[in-house]
């Protein structure tokens, strides 16, 4: 037989033993994923240009050129804008409201032709909150010296 002394000596080694035991049990999740119903899924907005690609003609180099291209929002939930990006020549400006499901909105366009010549392409990258993030509509146009 252990002596008190022994007992609690033994008692007190294998107290973070059973600590570590116990804390270590794996836990069910209380959240179920085999319904797919019970996902639930976040509406996106979706841009739908006019177009994917603009032909705006010719141009004398050094002029401005000044255009609208026009889209609509063709997702279930407001369309945000986050950023609209395109070459160093070009100036671009849109709408920093939120566009509701079903509305149409416009980008108008800047071009500076300066330095340029010849055939020109400029992708226009819209980033909203649409899947996948980045949407995209391009314009052409022909510098002439």
């Amino acid at each position: 037989m252990l002596s008190p002394q022994a007992l609690n000596s033994l008692a007190f080694s294998l107290l973070p033993l059973a600590f570590l035991l116990l804390s270590c049990h794996p836990v069910k999740s209380q959240i179920s994923f085999n319904n797919q119903e019970e996902v639930i899924k976040k509406p996106l907005a979706k841009i739908q240009f006019d177009s994917s690609t603009y032909h705006f003609g010719e141009l004398i180099q050094g002029q401005l050129l000044r255009k609208e291209i026009w889209f609509t929002n063709a997702g279930t939930s407001d369309l945000q804008i986050e950023l609209i990006t395109a070459c160093e020549c070009t100036t671009l400006d849109w709408s920093r409201l939120p566009i509701t499901p079903g509305a149409r909105s416009k980008i108008s366009i800047t071009y500076n032709s300066k330095g340029k010549e010849g055939p020109q392409i400029v992708d226009v990258e819209v980033i909203a909150n649409t899947e996948p993030a980045s949407s995209y509509s391009k314009f052409k146009l022909n510098v002439k010296k």
